[in-house]
C-alpha cells in the first residue's frame, strides 16, 4: 500500500506544479523583433485598461461626492447646482468608461495581442 501511495504521488506531481506545461510552438518564421513589439503593445494596451480602471474608480468617488453634496445643501441653490453639475460629468464619464474599455478590448483582439 504504502509502494502504491509513492507512486501516485510522484505522478501526480508534475500536475502539482505544472511542469508538464508546454507552450505551443510559432509555426512559420519567429523573428524577435515582432514578438518585442508585441510585447510593448501588449504592455500598453494593459496599462490603458489599468488607468481606466482608475479612472472609474474615480468617477464613482466623485458621484459619492455629489451625492453627499447634494444631500447636505440643504436647499441652498448653488450647492444643489454644484452637485448636479459634478453629478452629470460623472455620468457622462461613466458612459465614455465602457466605450473605451470595449475600444481597447477590441483593437487588442484585432491585433491579436
Amino acid at each position: 500500500m504504502k509502494k502504491y501511495i509513492i507512486i501516485q504521488f510522484f505522478a501526480f506531481m508534475p500536475h502539482l506544479v505544472s511542469a508538464q506545461y508546454n507552450p505551443q510552438q510559432k509555426n512559420g518564421l519567429n523573428f524577435e523583433i515582432f514578438d518585442i513589439v508585441s510585447h510593448i503593445i501588449g504592455f500598453i494596451m494593459d496599462a490603458i485598461q489599468f488607468f481606466i480602471g482608475i479612472w472609474v474608480m474615480y468617477l464613482l468617488l466623485f458621484v459619492i461626492i455629489a451625492a453627499i453634496l447634494y444631500f447636505t445643501s440643504g436647499g441652498d441653490e448653488d450647492r444643489m447646482d454644484k452637485a448636479m453639475e459634478w453629478w452629470k460629468r460623472s455620468a457622462i464619464g461613466l458612459i465614455i468608461a465602457p466605450i473605451a474599455f470595449v475600444i481597447i478590448s477590441l483593437v487588442s483582439d484585432a491585433l491579436d495581442i
